[in-house]
Order: C-alpha cells, then structure tokens, then sequence
C-alpha cells in the first residue's frame, strides 16, 4: 500500500471499475461514483500521512507533499479545513473539491458545478443562468438520474418543472433502468442494490420512461434501449432505455 501514496492510483482504479471498459458508460450513479472517488483520495491523503486519523475524527496536516496533481490539488484544499471532521464530512467535502478542480473553464466554453437537488428545480435553474445563456439551445441531461426518484414523489413532475421554463428548441436528454428487458435479471439487480443503500432505483418500463417526453417531439429513434441507440449491440449491462426530445 506505501507504493500507492500520493499517486492517485486509487482514485484511478475506482473510476475503472465504475465505468465500462470499452464503451466508457458508468455503472454507477454519478453521485456514487463521486463518493467512490473521494472515497479514494480520502484514503491517499490518509495513506501519505496527509490527512491524520484521530479518535475523534480526522485532521489535515501539511507534512507530505503530493505527487499526482489531482490528489496534490484536494491536499491543498483540506489544508485549509483545519478542523476535525467525521469521514462522511470529508467525503462530502471531496466530492465538492473533486468536481470543482475538474470543471475549469477555457476560452472556447465554460463550466460550473451546482451542489443541488433534482428536487429543487429552481434552485438548479437559477444556478445554471448564471453560466447558460437560455436563448441558446441547451438540453436538460438526466443520464440515470430520474430513476432513483421513486413514484411517490412525482418523478415526472420533476422532469416537466425542469424543462418547462425553457423556451422552445431546447431538449430534454434521458437514460433510465429498465424494468422490462431482462426482466428477472434487472428485478434481482435492483432488489440487492435497494438492499443495501437509501438512494433506492425505481426501474421503469418503456411506457413509463416514454411518459418523460410527452408533448416534446422525438429526436432519432425515439425512446429504444440503450443498447440500440447506435445500431444493436450485444451490451449486457445496464438494461436501460433512452432518449432526446425537442421543446416545440
């Protein structure tokens, strides 16, 4: 384990076993993959005596020098929370430090990071103006994120209120767990993993991911799984469906 302090490779290796190795596509829910990333430059920092573990919590220190620029970057940001925290506030706080140090912004495009919830759309709308110019085309992009707002609490209510106040010519991208392609197989899957988290998966069928796009008009195949998106594909992931819709 000495061999890995400082160099990242944690980090590294969660993204590698978050993301599929040909295609890229992520296994995890963005907010997961997250935590597992700051989970891994949280166990760097520990390893490289960055950050010291305590009885009652754990403390930065600016002993060790960093050689991988990313871990280097989240080490010069914990230094600066000198308190004591809990695990779970570091994680938090990486995840923010993470995100932010990764969305830099250039010339040609710029980027920001909104710490917010799909259930406060406005809080996300308000935010986005300050970056996106809403007389441009833009897309509201839930790539596996509407699945885990459960029936219970109006998942398509919070697709509409986020699409609503765009003007038309605007879209509306979307991926979802399916409920009805390998059936036994995504019930099991979804079962284990309701198992053991609170962010529960809700998978839907196709008529229920279609609902997403009523009233917009559909862009290429329409709502098809993921796997056929581009051509079939003999992809044994995720089963999910997808698809773009234009505000007319």
């Amino acid at each position: 384990m000495a061999a890995l302090t400082g160099t990242g490779r944690l980090a590294d290796d969660v993204y590698l076993l978050a993301h599929h190795e040909v295609s890229g596509r992520p296994f995890l829910q963005p907010r997961a993959i997250g935590l597992g990333l700051a989970g891994g430059l949280l166990a760097e920092l520990v390893l490289a005596g960055a950050i010291r573990v305590a009885a009652d919590g754990l403390a930065a220190t600016g002993r060790v020098r960093m050689r991988d620029g990313l871990v280097r970057g989240a080490h010069f940001a914990v230094l600066r929370e000198r308190e004591r925290h809990c695990a779970g506030a570091w994680l938090a706080f990486l995840v923010l430090t993470h995100a932010r140090a990764l969305l830099t912004s250039t010339p040609e495009g710029k980027t920001d990071y909104i710490q917010a919830d799909v259930w406060d759309p406005q809080v996300i709308l308000s935010a986005a103006r300050r970056t996106l110019d809403f007389s441009e085309p833009v897309a509201v992009i839930l790539i596996f994120v509407i699945h885990f707002v459960p029936d219970a609490e109006r998942p398509y209510d919070v697709a509409r209120s986020l699409m609503e106040p765009l003007p038309p010519g605007r879209y509306l991208v979307l991926s979802h767990a399916a409920s009805d392609i390998a059936t036994d197989f995504m019930a099991a899957g979804a079962e284990a993993y309701n198992n053991r988290v609170s962010a529960r998966i809700t998978p839907r069928d196709l008529a229920g991911v279609s609902r997403f796009f009523d009233g917009l008009e559909m862009i290429g195949p329409g709502v098809v799984p993921l796997a056929q998106w581009h051509g079939p594909s003999a992809d044994r992931g995720l089963q999910a469906y997808c698809g773009v819709g234009r505000k007319s």
